[in-house]
């Protein structure tokens, strides 16, 4: 600058010399990164063409239930309504498994709430498990075991929910015997047939089950 002795001057210029170079090269070469951007936001909506164009990801078809699991389905559904029955008292109506294999297969159950797995309790009375959730140790009941309850209820089963909600049991002759049981095991497994077939057309045609 003019208004500064040589000396300083000389020195300014040799400190705006690289910013005023790198400025001089960035609009001489502006045009190579605005086509480089450009070039980059094609692809970008080129990608979201073709993810558009192949539409939602369709959920992985269920794998099917296996003859454990089927025999565990129809004896819920052999359940009469406003009864429960107990896990163990499931494996030996079937003859096979145990209260816990049971359980495993009834949180599989992809047919809730047709197939009625709400239906099924602790031998203990205790109102046990449901969609996986089962409050242990003291703890409330979890949301889904308050939605057991209230279908519990919707179907006449007297539900007694502890003071403070952290425990839920019916009564001993909430239970269906196991004569009421066996008796309707033949008319259970004709409707479980129905019920897999129905849900089975709905995978094939929709690509998803649907909603019960």
């Amino acid at each position: 600058p003019a208004h500064l002795p040589p000396t300083h001057a000389a020195a300014a210029d040799a400190a705006t010399a690289p910013a005023t170079a790198a400025t001089a090269l960035r609009h001489r070469y502006a045009f190579l990164f605005l086509a480089r951007g450009t070039k980059e936001g094609a692809v970008d909506k080129s990608k979201r063409v073709r993810t558009a164009a192949k539409g939602p990801a369709k959920a992985p078809k269920a794998r099917p239930a296996t003859t454990f699991e089927r025999s565990v389905y129809t004896a819920c559904l052999a359940i009469p309504r406003g009864s429960v029955c107990s896990y163990g008292a499931i494996a030996d109506a079937i003859g096979a498994g145990c209260a816990r294999s049971v359980g495993a297969a009834l949180r599989r159950n992809p047919y809730a709430p047709i197939v009625p797995c709400h239906r099924v309790v602790a031998s203990s009375g205790e109102l046990g498990g449901f969609t996986g959730s089962w409050a242990r140790g003291g703890d409330a009941l979890a949301p889904s075991q308050l939605r057991k309850v209230q279908m519990l209820r919707g179907e006449r089963v007297d539900v007694d929910v502890a003071s403070g909600g952290a425990r839920a049991t019916v009564p001993p002759d909430a239970f269906a015997s196991a004569d009421a049981l066996t008796e309707r095991m033949p008319a259970a497994a004709e409707e479980l047939e129905g019920i897999m077939s129905e849900r089975s057309w709905d995978v094939e045609h929709t690509g998803s089950a649907n909603e019960r």
